[in-house]
This record gives C-alpha cells, structure tokens and sequence, in this order.
C-alpha cells in the first residue's frame, strides 16, 4: 500500500462513526430508558420532556440509521435564520443540547441507539457566547466528539440538531 492510500485509510478510520468507546467504570449520564424512539425520526426525552430529530439537520432517517450528510452551518446566524424558519421546530440551548451528552462515552458522546450515525462534531446552540464581541455575536457550542463545550478548531464543521415544539393540551375542566 502506498503511503497517500495509507493516510487516506486513516483518515477513513478515524471518522467512524461506529468507533464509540465508553468507559464502563463510570455511571453512564443518560439514564436507562430515558430516550424513547418515536418510529417517525423523533425521540422522545422521557426524564425531560422534550423531543428530539433523531438525525442532524439535512440528514434523512430510515430503517434506524440517519442518512446522508448533514447540512454544515459557518456561521451562528446561519443555524439560527435556517432553525427559526423550520415550524415546529427549534435551536436548543445550551442546557437542552447537554442533556444529549453521554459522559461515559465519547467518539461520539451521545447514545448512538437514540441518535445513529451523529459525526464528531461540533453543534451549535441558541445560546449566545458572551465571551465574543458585541458587533460579532456568536454561539455556544457542544462537540460530540467528547462532549466538550470548548472550540478547539474554529475551521471544524458545525451542525444543528433540532427539537420539536411540544403543545400541551389541557382537557377541559382541567
């Protein structure tokens, strides 16, 4: 094998996605049975009441695997204009998309059950970074790499993950 061929393996190797390693000393952060898979691409946050796309934006879900690439968003403004436009729908915050983070796991840090095929990359949030300046206002960001909410290499692809607007619905009398 040649050395480019042998780089590009690599390079292949090091993106997989189904490279998961957990550390069974710890006590996993996601509860057992906390995500519910709703069978119609959400899951369901059982301890939190939310509910999640089970893929990331721009990916199609299909016989439990999320497929294609998700859409790449530059910039913070970008995710929330594309986000904000999506009925139903919504950016989480930065306590919302921690939830997802498997502390016991990274590459990805996420349970690869409920949310297949999710990319070691960075995600971005709705909450706003107050470190940045106040004519260039970016977000917070969680990588699933690791779970990290630090950005350690700003030229790193950046997606969305999306939650769905719950409505509750009182009965009458209630």
């Amino acid at each position: 094998m040649n050395k480019i061929a042998m780089i590009f393996a690599g390079l292949i190797t090091c993106t997989n996605v189904n490279a998961q390693t957990c550390n069974n000393q710890m006590t996993p952060s996601i509860k057992t049975g906390q995500f519910i898979d709703n069978g119609d691409s959400t899951v369901s946050d059982a301890v939190n009441l939310l509910m999640w796309d089970q893929c990331s934006y721009g990916q199609t879900y299909s016989d439990g695997q999320c497929l294609g690439a998700p859409t790449q968003f530059d910039t913070w403004k970008e995710a929330l204009v594309v986000a904000n436009s999506i009925e139903g729908k919504y950016l989480p915050n930065l306590k919302e998309l921690a939830i997802l983070v498997e502390r016991a796991c990274f590459e990805p840090s996420i349970s690869r059950e409920a949310f297949p095929d999710t990319p070691l990359a960075m995600y971005w949030t709705n909450t706003p970074d107050g470190s940045a300046g106040p004519g260039d206002p970016i977000g917070r960001l969680i990588d699933f790499t690791d779970g990290g909410e630090i950005i350690r290499d700003v030229n790193r692809p950046k997606y969305i993950r999306l939650l769905n607007v719950i409505v509750n619905k009182k009965k009458n009398g209630a």
